[in-house]
């Protein structure tokens, strides 16, 4: 079995355990999505690896319904951290929100645990969502419009959310701290670029532009069936200034000529604002949070690779080491000419 999507940039859980969980399934030997998947009713032969990045994706199917098996490593997400993602979910389904539900185990839980040599892991399951993904070039006026739309329509939901009191998702500000841990020394640099970013994103009014956003809206987290959608994929959601959610959202916008950018944005705001108002400011914050997610991105992938062993590597995944370390070392360079005067 071959997964058909691997190690994403933007986030990715530790190599080492991603690689040897893949190179399992390439020999057919048990993987943590057969022994997982036990927690759960499924149809035998039906389950199939499909995504590896920041959690092991597997589709299957029970009584002819297409479902998802969600697993991550207890090293990348604990319980708490699902179940405040979970209650988040919950909350903002209440609020009218097209959220899909997880589905009860055999014994009645939302999150089923399990162990194998390459340590915990932790097991979602969700009905799959009717409908397709619709690539970032392909998106139209009308569905640019409705994502403005939704987007806002969260981040109003979200400003009335109350997370429970023993369990909180995290904030930008825990995700500077933890990427700079995470930074070699050799990178003093982009740990200078964080520290003088997080001044100024704390100085960003909070009030009903702060809240927790979806972090990951991005074209492939929207599945959409004809004029309808759902959201999907709220795992990385974290205490952040509004705007942070459209530069994360829209992130690709960047890579088009600039005159489709500026459409795109027209767009996209347009929509946002029919729901809720923009901060003055938005445009000047977007490019913040730009430089803002590359950093830690940076971060993130580096962190990713620490502690593997290159020797040991199968050809698909020397390529995407290679193809990751190429794209950080453009960025570094980039922030680098950008921030010279505060390093």
């Amino acid at each position: 079995m071959e997964y058909s999507r691997l190690g994403w940039y933007n986030d990715m859980m530790n190599v080492e355990i991603m690689w040897k969980e893949v190179y399992k399934d390439d020999n057919k030997l048990p993987s943590i999505g057969t022994q997982m998947i036990e927690f759960w009713d499924y149809e035998e032969g039906t389950l199939k690896p499909w995504r590896a990045s920041a959690n092991f994706i597997y589709p299957y199917k029970q009584n002819g319904q297409d479902r998802i098996l969600r697993i991550v490593p207890d090293s990348e997400r604990t319980v708490k951290q699902i179940l405040a993602e979970l209650d988040f979910m919950d909350h903002l389904r209440k609020q009218g929100l097209p959220i899909l539900e997880p589905l009860l185990s055999k014994k009645g839980k939302k999150i089923e645990s399990g162990k194998n040599e390459n340590g915990l892991f932790h097991a979602v399951v969700y009905d799959r969502a009717p409908g397709k993904y619709i690539e970032f070039e392909d998106l139209n006026e009308k569905q640019w419009l409705e994502c403005g739309r939704m987007m806002a329509r969260l981040h109003n939901a979200s400003l009335k959310f109350k997370p429970h009191p023993e369990r909180r998702r995290r904030t930008w500000i825990d995700d500077i701290i933890i990427s700079i841990q995470k930074l070699s020394e050799e990178d003093v640099e982009i740990k200078k670029i964080l520290l003088h970013l997080q001044k100024v994103v704390d100085k960003i009014p909070k009030e009903e532009f702060y809240g927790l956003i979806h972090y990951d809206f991005c074209y492939d987290n929207i599945i959409w069936d004809n004029d309808s959608y759902v959201i999907i994929d709220l795992d990385d959601a974290a205490y952040y200034p509004f705007v942070a959610d459209i530069a994360y959202g829209i992130d690709d916008v960047r890579e088009q000529t600039p005159e489709r950018e500026e459409q795109i944005l027209n767009w996209f705001s347009t929509g946002y604002k029919e729901i809720k108002q923009l901060p003055t400011d938005w445009r000047e914050q977007l490019n913040l949070f730009y430089d803002l997610e590359d950093s830690i991105k940076y971060a993130r992938t580096l962190y990713a690779y620490h502690g593997t062993d290159p020797e040991q590597y199968p050809e698909w995944l020397t390529k995407l080491k290679e193809r990751h370390f190429k794209s950080m070392k453009a960025e570094k360079e980039r922030l680098i000419a950008k921030y010279n005067e505060v390093i």
